[in-house]
């Protein structure tokens, strides 16, 4: 976390409260694969490959908004959008397919 007021760190945490405590939900996702073979010739052989990477597509969200000022004299917390989570930690799902030739 940064903090405006370069010095007084110590105004930039909520109470007496450690570094880090704000935390993003956990993140439980299913990835997908399927791969087919096919015999082209004695010993050549073709792989068709499909993965599904967050494959329910389920958002899995970054981690809270720190303490912000309003501006550089301000010695409380009280700038917007304190505490929101804004982003996302991984992205939505992602499909890949390929070919893959062995011989």
């Amino acid at each position: 976390m940064t903090c405006n007021i370069a010095s007084r760190q110590d105004l930039c945490h909520y109470g007496n409260a450690g570094v880090g405590i704000l935390t993003g939900p956990p993140e439980r996702r299913v990835d997908l694969g399927a791969a087919k073979n096919f015999r082209l010739a004695e010993t050549v052989r073709l792989q068709f490959r499909f993965e599904a990477f967050n494959a329910f597509n389920h958002p899995f969200f970054g981690n809270p908004n720190g303490i912000s000022f309003v501006n550089i004299t301000s010695i409380t917390p009280n700038g917007t959008r304190m505490g929101e989570i804004r982003s996302l930690e991984t992205p939505m799902r992602t499909c890949q397919a390929g070919l893959k030739l062995y011989w």
